[in-house]
């Protein structure tokens, strides 16, 4: 869990150092990610100079159940 955090608060002075999230691109909206752990991402949104943790991802799941979150859906109809 300490992981996690101390992956957030890296984020806290340049929160565009994440990637990318290239698996949520369809979505037009600044998801990125940061590695934590060797095999979780911690997927984010930056916009309008707010970073929001939206789900730390375990990378042996299939990436399409990623890719086709409602989660992500759902968020995208705000934009």
């Amino acid at each position: 869990m300490e992981e996690f955090l101390d992956a957030a608060r890296r984020l806290m002075p340049m929160p565009e150092m994440g990637p990318k999230e290239p698996l949520l691109e369809q979505y037009n909206r600044n998801y990125r990610y940061i590695v934590v752990i060797r095999r979780y991402k911690l997927i984010y949104l930056y916009e309008n100079e707010t970073c929001s943790i939206l789900m730390a991802w375990d990378c042996r799941q299939n990436p399409n159940s990623l890719k086709n979150s409602d989660r992500f859906k759902s968020l995208n109809l705000e934009s």
